[in-house]
């Protein structure tokens, strides 16, 4: 059955929404919303859509058209949003192990993510499977201990935490 109304069923019943992307511009918010069609399971026609504009321009084709789509440069101090779909990282591994670049990496995957909890109720986030240093037998679930070997994946841990806290 195809629901156009994941989030909305779970929290509000046929009222509209004001949802948040983040990340869109990037990999694997690409992939999220047009690969896994996110938007239209999980967004209707009627919902609110603020997408999160950062360093790099956000193609608003990947919301289909959507005559409620507004680019925003930063995010609210109070729970403006239902739900934050959250994509945005820093995921430069190949500087994840440079000490001079950790506050880059805390910025945008902590800090931000810190924000888009504080500016949503719900926030449905994309991890990574850098929070664990692949030394282990492979098979990782949720509950294992997180032991990344660089910056972008500890930070990433620390933000699941966060989200999870949230």
């Amino acid at each position: 059955m195809h629901n156009n109304n994941l989030f909305k069923r779970s929290f509000r019943k046929n009222v509209m929404a004001n949802i948040l992307l983040t990340g869109v511009s990037g990999v694997t918010g690409r992939t999220g919303v047009n690969v896994l069609g996110y938007l239209d399971k999980l967004v209707s026609p009627e919902d609110d859509v603020s997408v999160l504009q950062h360093e790099h321009p956000v193609d608003l084709s990947l919301t289909r058209g959507r005559k409620r789509t507004s680019l925003i440069s930063s995010l609210p101090n109070s729970k403006e949003y239902d739900v934050a779909i959250h994509f945005a990282a820093n995921i430069h591994t190949s500087k994840g192990r440079d000490p001079s670049k950790y506050h880059e990496f805390k910025r945008d995957n902590i800090d931000l993510t810190r924000r888009v909890c504080a500016s949503a109720f719900y926030v449905l986030h994309a991890s990574t499977d850098c929070v664990f240093s692949g030394n282990g037998a492979g098979q990782y679930k949720e509950s294992d201990i997180p032991d990344s070997t660089n910056y972008y994946g500890a930070t990433k841990a620390i933000a699941e935490e966060i989200v999870g806290a949230h």
